[in-house]
């Protein structure tokens, strides 16, 4: 072979081999800014959801399940990094009152009753009114209204 030849079929392999790596190259930088894009998407609908959770006034709770039913009023406040839900209502004439760590996915607000456990509600856009609607891991429903 030729050394000129060789040469070109050299430039032709180191081409390739660069070609290749450059594919290779875009397709993880674009696989991580896909990765980037939905982790940011998901950080701004938990501070939306967070944002609406955190009303001065707080919110009505309407629960119903195989123990009974009744209403309690939820305040949803931020302690340093976390959010906190102090919740009020009233059993058989008895105030009752109890805080609980808060946990703000993006498309669900996990948090323990001062008796029922994993209550978790999701925001439902389509209703105005009971802007917040769930279930808990002891089979009560909960709807959320602003006070």
């Amino acid at each position: 072979m030729k050394r000129g030849h060789a040469k070109k079929v050299l430039a032709i392999i180191a081409g390739v081999f660069l070609a290749i790596f450059c594919v290779m190259s875009f397709s993880s930088v674009q696989t991580l800014s896909t990765a980037y894009a939905q982790s940011q998407t998901g950080g701004v609908e938990q501070d939306k959801i967070k944002n609406l959770l955190l009303r001065p006034r707080g919110w009505d709770a309407d629960w119903r399940g195989p123990g009974g039913s009744g209403d309690s009023v939820i305040l949803f406040e931020t302690r340093g990094e976390k959010v906190v839900a102090k919740i009020d209502f009233q059993d058989k004439g008895k105030p009752i009152f109890c805080e609980r760590d808060v946990i703000i996915s993006s498309d669900v607000v996990t948090f323990d009753g001062c008796r029922d456990k994993s209550i978790k509600i999701q925001f439902d856009p389509n209703d105005s009114v009971w802007q917040f609607k769930g279930k808990s891991a002891g089979g009560f429903e909960y709807k959320l209204k602003a006070k």
